[in-house]
């Protein structure tokens, strides 16, 4: 099925979709592209979903400054500090806006810098909505 698929994709057959009531074709691009790293990459997909959706959000611990990698450069002052900003030193409440932010209709895109802050916010995603 696997093989299948990406056949599909890579002869541009099959659609990619980001939920259930959006999806959008899959281009084929002629140009070449140069290498870049990922950080980079990070932060010019930031600012496509920036571009595309006015409904979608960047925040996080500094991300207002470009982040403690540089990942989010530039952003804030491109798209105003309303729709990127920095929040409070708590995993849990990064969680927690961001749920609430998806659940209203808008794209939530939440940064945890570190790996090892993930599980406080593991906690919100799990035990708030597993509750009835």
């Amino acid at each position: 099925m696997a093989m299948v698929l990406r056949r599909e994709i890579r002869r541009g057959l099959v659609a990619a979709t980001r939920s259930l009531s959006t999806s959008f074709e899959v281009e084929k691009s002629t140009a070449e592209g140069k290498p870049i790293n990922l950080f980079s990459a990070i932060n010019q997909a930031l600012h496509i979903a920036l571009e595309t959706d006015p409904r979608a959000y960047v925040f996080g611990e500094d991300v207002g400054f470009g982040g403690v990698f540089r990942c989010t450069t530039g952003l804030a002052d491109r798209f105003g500090r309303n729709r990127v900003f920095n929040t409070p030193l708590c995993e849990q409440g990064i969680a927690g806006f961001a749920i609430g932010l998806a659940a209203m209709g808008n794209r939530a895109i939440a940064e945890i810098q570190f790996a090892d802050y993930i599980y406080p916010a593991f906690d919100q995603a799990c035990i708030p909505l597993n509750k009835p």
